[in-house]
Formats: structure tokens, sequence, C-alpha cells
């Protein structure tokens, strides 16, 4: 008569396939965590240009006149001015503000008179640790540069 063993414990190899199991999890576990990291921070970079474009917005309303003779216009590349008057100091504080908080950051201003409508627009590098992309210089259409714009009527009268 034929005796069965019985089998105790688990072999090697279902040992070695539960790890592989395991650790393909916590991978998949650490790249869900690293995405939510990335999406959070995008989304603090875009309420900060946000704040950005209201500030310059109210302080083009509270020097509407100015606005609509065009002191407060400046282009993405342009610089503002060096004067002590009102619009080139809000265009220099803004700004610096703009660079503070945002990486690479600018911003530009187009106010049209006739329709009394102000354009702000905040740009900035949001390549955030993508290989070599951090030092490389922007260009238009790159997918790490991201611009916020917003336009919104100055004046009532």
């Amino acid at each position: 008569m034929k005796t069965s063993r019985t089998q105790r414990g688990f072999s090697l190899i279902e040992v070695l396939v539960a790890l592989v199991v395991t650790t393909m999890g916590l991978l998949g576990l650490a790249s869900l965590q690293l995405l939510s990291i990335k999406t959070q921070h995008n989304a603090f970079m875009r309420g900060q240009a946000t704040q950005l474009n209201h500030d310059m917005i109210e302080r083009m309303r509270g020097n509407c006149a100015a606005a609509l003779v065009g002191s407060y216009n400046l282009a993405l590349t342009g610089t503002p001015g060096s004067g002590t008057d009102l619009p080139s100091t809000d265009l220099r504080q803004w700004r610096a503000r703009i660079a503070q908080a945002l990486p690479e950051g600018t911003g530009s201003i187009a106010v049209n008179a006739t329709t009394r409508v102000a354009t702000v627009t905040v740009r900035w590098n949001d390549a955030r640790g993508d290989q070599g992309a951090e030092n490389a210089p922007l260009v238009a259409g790159d997918p790490a540069l991201l611009t916020f714009s917003e336009s919104t009527r100055l004046c009532t009268q």
C-alpha cells in the first residue's frame, strides 16, 4: 500500500510569485501617489496665477484712466518702465511677484481702450522634474509652458 505525503509550507516558486505580485502593487501605489502630488502642485500653481491676474486687474481698476490710455500694456518679453509713476510701479511689483511665485514666470497685459477690456496673461514653466526640461529654453507649443489668461471689463463709465 502506498502512503501519500501531506504538503507542508510553500514552495519557493509560490513565494516568488507572491513577492512579485506584492511588489507590483506597491509600485502602482507609489505611482498613484506621485501623480497625486504632481496634480496638487499643478493646481496650486494655477491658483497662484489666478491670484496674480486678479491682483493686476484690481490695480488697473484703481487707476482706470491710465489703463485705458495704454500705461499698463506690457508684452510677455517686455520690461516694465523704470519710472516712479503708479503704472510703472504696479507693473514692476506684479512682475516681481510672478517671478517669485511661479518658476520662470512672466506676464503680459493688453488693454483695448475702445471696449474697455483688459486681458491679463501669466505664463510659467511647469516641467517639474522632467529630465532636462527644467533647464531647456521654453518655446511656443511646449507642453511644459502653461499660460493662464483672463479678460475683464475695467471701467463702467
